[in-house]
């Protein structure tokens, strides 16, 4: 039975390769969630599960009110 990833899982590796790939410095803000939605063409829940996963395993810090 194969593996099947859930929609934020898919964008979280998404938005990591970006990150690993230089797209996104260290200390840079990740654009708002409205346009990452846009961008992927999902909806802002799935982003933002997607940046709590990675916030998990600590490649993103979520600062309320001042972005990702």
């Amino acid at each position: 039975m194969p593996v099947v990833n859930r929609l934020y899982q898919e964008i979280g590796n998404e938005l990591k390769s970006l990150l690993k790939s230089g797209t996104f410095k260290i200390g840079d803000r990740l654009p708002p969630e409205r346009d990452i939605a846009e961008t992927f063409n999902v909806s802002r829940t799935v982003v933002r599960e997607a940046l709590i996963m990675l916030e998990l395993e600590n490649l993103v810090a979520v600062k309320k009110g001042s972005g990702v």
